[in-house]
């Protein structure tokens, strides 16, 4: 991923700890995102403007110079989390609701349906603690803006603040019936809720005391959302509404009828000015809070859409998670999914939630199940499991590109080189086979014939000499992209060598240190083991070497 990221594999070798064979350790994978931002922070100190910096391929070459998300602001679709790295489950298994990682990013806290907080390592996404919060199923966290509390609602209503050392400080009942989602204000003076009982209630933080009660839903409210810089609310609801709120007057200011199903989520974009929902009916909407007017449709989930997450660093890039269990990764200028992990899990995704750094994604799903996912590194294959529809391989294949686009005069092509433009390339005229042209170029029968002769021969004239022109255009595109083609397998082929010299020099200077290594030990026991008897010392200048058996330890580096 990044420039110092480092992925180990557990070992299988066994080695001897002085009294019997033991295995070694077992290494985590890990993604830590340090070295990235280090080397980023070190190479902008030098860099005048955003041209400066090292330009990465899909080459596993330039793995090293693989920036964090905040280096590619130019660049969404390089934040797409779509790797799988780990999959975290508990002991006690049951459907994770709920997930959040901390302020900091050191670790990810998963509510379960048991009502258990799980805390998870966020670098080795190992486990580190667990513990009973809740005596019913957690439905929903958050983090405070100033990063010192976190507040978290039941399936009986029970509302609870928490610091960031996992300290229970307070618990009041806030609603009669499951609370379904709860946010900050921008001052964290203020805290919003919702539940399955129709209304929203706005607290306060300090006191714990309700302020004002917002009704005007049909059914019941499933998520909600306060303004990032003003006081407006948007709730979605099971009556397929999503409402704005203002939270001084407490009044309805704005109604969207876009869903045709329940709205699970709303969620502000950073920015202020966008506002995103997602429903039951497999739509996700982007609408502009500036105008109330809709500015897209995103369509792509197979069943309904259960989650949304804007991305920390990119204002333009989210994610989303369907009931069949798949992740999308979208941009708000493209209605399409750039990024698509299939089956991320066995059963529906409830929710998901980035990194702060933005390189690292969490899901939490029905089937007990807690996976992370990572950038796709350079030059690295797509995992088939989560990449079924993916036909394509992320790193650059001179072969693919010599069948697809070179151009070879020995063979006429039976397949047109660009979709939009039926061209084929022969021995005779490339344009020879156009529809609507006959063999000779005479004239197209698809228009009526001029009525002079002489206009007609003079069109035919300039049409053949525009014709040969786009034909030779073409041909000088086809040797420009072979001639790129063979300076980009040329470097790639003394990058090999390179690395190839490298290793092999590596490996003798190991085995050169292996073998005066063993000298030095074979010299230093011959002058000890004189007068030292079965211990191997006790003579002059020697040492004594005890494995508990009375024999040499063997050499070990």
């Amino acid at each position: 991923m990044y420039g110092g990221e480092q992925s180990y594999a557990p070992r299988e070798k066994l080695v001897f700890d002085g009294r019997r064979m033991r295995q070694n350790e077992v290494h985590r994978r890990f993604v830590d995102p340090a070295s990235g931002l280090v080397m980023y922070m070190n190479d902008m100190k030098f860099s005048m403007s955003v041209a400066d910096r090292i330009h990465t391929q899909s080459h596993s070459g330039f793995r090293k110079f693989f920036y964090p998300p905040e280096a590619y602001l130019d660049s969404p679709i390089s934040s797409s989390t779509s790797k799988f790295i780990h999959l975290s489950v508990n002991k006690t298994r049951s459907p994770v609701n709920t997930l959040k990682f901390a302020p900091a990013g050191r670790r990810c806290i998963t509510g379960c349906s048991s009502g258990e907080f799980t805390l998870w390592n966020g670098l080795a996404f190992n486990f580190e603690t667990i513990l009973q919060a809740h005596d019913s199923a957690i439905r929903t966290m958050t983090w405070s803006h100033n990063q010192e509390w976190m507040v978290t609602g039941d399936q009986n209503g029970e509302i609870k603040y928490w610091q960031p050392n996992m300290n229970n400080v307070k618990v009041f009942r806030g609603h009669k019936e499951a609370v379904r989602d709860l946010k900050f204000s921008r001052t964290d003076q203020k805290l919003v809720t919702c539940s399955d009982e129709v209304a929203i209630k706005i607290w306060d933080f300090a006191t714990t005391t309700c302020e004002a009660s917002l009704e005007g839903h049909g059914w019941d409210v499933k998520c909600v959302d306060w303004h990032p810089v003003s006081a407006l609310l948007a709730s979605g609801s099971k009556d397929n509404l999503v409402k704005l709120w203002d939270a001084k007057s407490r009044k309805n200011v704005a109604t969207l009828h876009g869903h045709k199903n329940t709205v699970v989520d709303v969620e502000f974009n950073r920015n202020g000015n966008w506002l995103l929902t997602a429903g039951r009916d497999q739509l996700i909407k982007l609408y502009d809070l500036r105008m109330l007017k809709e500015l897209q449709s995103f369509r792509g989930h197979q069943k309904e859409v259960t989650t949304v997450c804007w991305h920390p660093i990119h204002e333009d890039f989210f994610a989303s998670g369907g009931f069949d269990g798949a992740i999308f990764f979208w941009d708000t200028a493209r209605s399409e999914p750039q990024s698509i992990v299939e089956e991320a899990h066995d059963s529906a995704v409830w929710s998901i939630d980035w990194h702060p750094v933005g390189h690292v994604l969490a899901t939490g799903a029905h089937d007990h199940t807690t996976k992370f996912w990572c950038r796709q590194r350079l030059g690295e294959e797509y995992d088939e499991r989560y990449h079924k529809s993916e036909a394509y391989v992320n790193h650059f294949d001179p072969d693919q590109v010599k069948d697809e686009f070179m151009y070879k005069p020995e063979e006429v092509a039976t397949e047109p080189v660009a979709k939009p433009l039926p061209l084929y390339i022969g021995d005779d005229s490339p344009f020879e086979r156009l529809p609507g042209f006959d063999t000779q170029f005479k004239r197209n029968p698809a228009r009526p014939p001029s009525p002079s002769r002489r206009t007609r021969s003079s069109h035919y004239h300039q049409k053949q000499s525009n014709n040969l022109n786009r034909a030779d255009r073409e041909r000088a595109r086809l040797r420009a992209q072979q001639r790129d083609h063979d300076r980009r397998r040329q470097r790639e082929e003394r990058l090999e060598r390179e690395r190839m010299t490298t290793r092999k020099l590596e490996q003798e200077r190991e085995r050169q240190w292996e073998k005066a290594a063993r000298e030095r030990e074979r010299n230093r026991h011959g002058r000890g083991g004189g007068r030292g008897g079965r211990g191997g010392g006790g003579g002059r200048g020697g040492r004594r070497y005890d494995d508990g058996g009375g024999g040499i330890q063997p050499y070990k580096r």
